[in-house]
């Protein structure tokens, strides 16, 4: 159980304030949250991501600390795949060409989950020029995959978010260390392993 409170807040950016800053986006999300270990451990993630620039994964534009809260700011998309599934966001007008793979699954949502596990694979294993400072193999895992944590854009394209429970490590497979953290949704989460038999004596 988490013990902190994270509330989200979404506002717009005057135009007028547009010509003054590097900040191309009207829309805005502001995610606030109580200082802890783990919001250190997710700002260094949202670094880490907004230096790689990898189109399918979230970009934090800033952040920013207040008396003992700390505010990530990402650009507003118009909803997540959860509920674009379920009818509450239109599909996308813009949505990609469903030729772009050459797959006889010709579908704009196909394309764009063969893009969440590109992301996937290129974040679980992260460069360590983007990633200084950690000894051994860089390993890395988001532990809270599902529809609500996959933003849609206005073209069909799929964003990765909400890295608060993920993890980034450098390991030692020779001692055995191993990478571990506190799994998300319930509905979400992989089967346990079967319990191992056990022989007579």
């Amino acid at each position: 159980m988490m013990n902190f409170v994270v509330k989200i807040y979404l506002y717009s950016v005057l135009r007028q304030l547009q010509e003054v800053t590097n900040i191309s986006q009207l829309e805005l999300v502001r995610k606030e949250l109580k200082v802890s270990n783990t919001a250190d451990e997710e700002r260094r993630t949202l670094e880490f991501l907004a230096r790689c620039g990898k189109p399918n994964l979230i970009q934090l534009l800033f952040w920013y600390s207040y008396e003992n809260r700390i505010n990530y700011v990402f650009p507003r998309y118009p909803g997540s795949l959860h509920q674009l599934m379920a009818g509450k966001v239109a599909i996308p007008r813009q949505a990609r060409n469903p030729n772009k793979y050459g797959s006889k699954l010709n579908h704009w949502m196909w394309q764009g989950m063969v893009d969440v596990l590109a992301a996937l694979k290129f974040f679980h294993f992260p460069d360590r020029d983007i990633v200084p400072g950690l000894p051994g193999q860089l390993i890395a895992a988001h532990f809270d995959m599902k529809p609500a944590n996959i933003l849609v854009d206005e073209k069909g394209t799929f964003i990765i978010t909400d890295f608060g429970q993920a993890r980034v490590k450098g390991i030692n497979y020779l001692s055995g260390t191993s990478l571990t953290g506190q799994a998300g949704d319930c509905n979400y989460q992989p089967p346990p392993p079967p319990p191992e038999k056990t022989t007579g004596a």
